[in-house]
């Protein structure tokens, strides 16, 4: 009887593990501050722009490098 009850114990901790931590997992992933799409309108730059940009930062660093 013991063994049983153990058993449905240590079930209950792994059934509630195996729900738990991918939420807790993807609650920690979805930050507001990783939006790249608010960041290009708080630059006022699109990516067009900061592509270009980081072409001409890397043709630079490839002539003085």
């Amino acid at each position: 009887m013991a063994i049983a009850i153990i058993g449905g114990v240590i079930g209950l901790v792994l059934g509630a593990a195996a729900l738990g931590i991918p939420q807790l997992v993807r609650i920690r992933q979805q930050r507001p501050d990783d939006d790249g799409e608010a960041y290009l309108k708080a630059t006022g730059r699109t990516a067009e722009d900061i592509a270009q940009a980081n072409a001409r930062l890397r043709e630079q660093q490839q002539n003085h490098g």
